[in-house]
């Protein structure tokens, strides 16, 4: 898989990030980006956030918790009881999780009151959720010089619908044409679709109005 600097995976949203061409400070964007596409509309909770950094050892935790009440319950150390204390550790893990997440997103705030949308177009000059990324690494696998040209792209593309970001995606499209014809063509087409829907969507406000 191709790896480059200015493609990012958020390590809390798991989402793909393009930064900013000529960008040199882009950390800060990228981590509140990455918060926000995680669903947090402000700073992440301390408690939280030491949490998260445990990682793997989350599930340790858990077994500490889950292992000896099984135990327990089953009435002594055996086989059954020790199996029974790893699938509940499991469990445990995932549903603490999830708690834990939904908690800490709803204690996110921003001191303005507003939400995570205002996040995401705050740091927009600099990391914006990527698009078309499957397209990107495609055509860099094989065209790696074409690297500079393609981040242009992939950096418009993720701007918006707008003319130049549609503009940008026929070029990457054209681009992606070249080493996959069938994927490229597929997605040129879903693009003309959604495109052509909301031309109609314009015109019926249009009428309307």
């Amino acid at each position: 898989m191709v790896e480059t600097a200015w493609m990012v995976t958020g390590a809390r949203s798991d989402e793909v990030i393009v930064t900013a061409p000529g960008a040199v400070t882009v950390d800060e964007g990228v981590r509140r980006l990455d918060d926000a596409l995680a669903g947090f509309a402000g700073p992440v909770p301390g408690w939280y956030g030491a949490i998260s950094r445990l990682g793997r050892w989350w599930y340790l935790v858990c077994a500490l918790v889950a292992v000896p009440v099984t135990i327990v319950l089953v009435g002594g150390v055996t086989v059954r009881a020790v199996l029974y204390g790893l699938v509940a550790t499991y469990g445990l893990a995932l549903v603490s999780g999830l708690v834990m997440l939904r908690t800490a997103v709803s204690q996110s705030r921003r001191p303005d009151g507003l939400g995570r949308d205002q996040t995401v177009a705050e740091v927009a000059h600099v990391a914006r959720p990527m698009v078309m990324q499957h397209a990107v690494r495609a055509v860099l696998e094989q065209d790696p010089a074409r690297e500079q040209e393609v981040h242009e792209l992939a950096w418009r593309v993720a701007g918006s619908h707008d003319a130049d970001g549609m503009a940008a995606l026929r070029e990457l499209i054209a681009l992606w044409r070249v080493v996959d014809p069938e994927a490229a063509a597929a997605e040129a087409a879903r693009w003309d679709d959604a495109e052509g829907a909301d031309e109609a969507d314009e015109r019926t406000v249009a009428r309307d109005h």
